[in-house]
């Protein structure tokens, strides 16, 4: 597929929005494992989905979940990123779709009440619906799930009925003063390097093939480009 194809199909699904995500996971977690893929588990994901911003903020987060393992002085250069080796930490150049809600940076306190609490403060919910949501979430809870938990579900379907793909806010910590963004579900992610193929729109995966491409790396990217011819 030739790059103008690959780009009026990107724009056509609504991939608008580049970004880059930083991981830690290691390549056996994404390339072999066909079931995270499926579930489309090539990203880390925590609290609100998949986190992504900016090429520095991406750097900024890999550098702040390494425990030692010797980061590349160099892995945050992109021009470098071929020559990552089996188990170093990436960057994935990604697309992404749909609309976010801007909120401001909570820092540690991404609670669902705190949530809601900013969700109401910028106007996308009403006092009764966040007092709705909390109750779902405490029902939840009594008939034995977790709080925390249900919470989130309930959150994040609250926003998603409002038409939001996730969150973003203005990065107090990685790359300052950069829009972060907190995508909920991974059909809205793609590799930069995917097809686009409209056959495949809402499936997860970072090829929307259900099959994880690979890493950002020239093997990746070799791979990537033969699945296009």
């Amino acid at each position: 597929m030739d790059e103008v194809s690959r780009q009026t199909r990107r724009i056509e699904q609504g991939f608008n929005t580049e970004l880059f995500h930083g991981t830690m996971q290691p390549p056996a977690n994404i390339i072999t494992r066909a079931e995270r893929s499926i579930s489309g588990q090539e990203f880390n994901q925590f609290n609100w989905g998949t986190h992504a911003g900016t090429a520095r903020a991406a750097e900024d987060r890999i550098r702040s979940m390494d425990l030692g393992g010797g980061i590349p002085p160099n892995f945050g250069d992109l021009d470098a990123i071929d020559a990552f080796t089996p188990g170093a930490p990436r960057m994935f150049p990604i697309q992404v779709k749909g609309k976010f809600l801007e909120i401001k940076d909570l820092g540690a306190t991404w609670s669902p009440a705190n949530m809601l609490e900013e969700m109401r403060r910028v106007g996308a919910i009403t006092f009764e619906e966040l007092g709705t949501t909390i109750t779902k979430a405490a029902d939840a809870e009594r008939a034995g799930g977790n709080f925390l938990e249900a919470g989130r579900r309930e959150v994040q379907a609250l926003a998603e009925s409002k038409g939001f793909a996730g969150f973003k806010y203005r990065n107090r910590v990685e790359d300052p003063g950069s829009l972060s963004f907190m995508i909920f579900n991974p059909a809205n992610i793609r590799s930069r390097f995917a097809r686009f193929d409209p056959r495949n729109l809402g499936l997860p995966g970072m090829m929307g093939s259900g099959i994880a491409a690979a890493l950002i790396g020239s093997a990746a990217v070799q791979q990537a480009r033969e699945q296009d011819n």
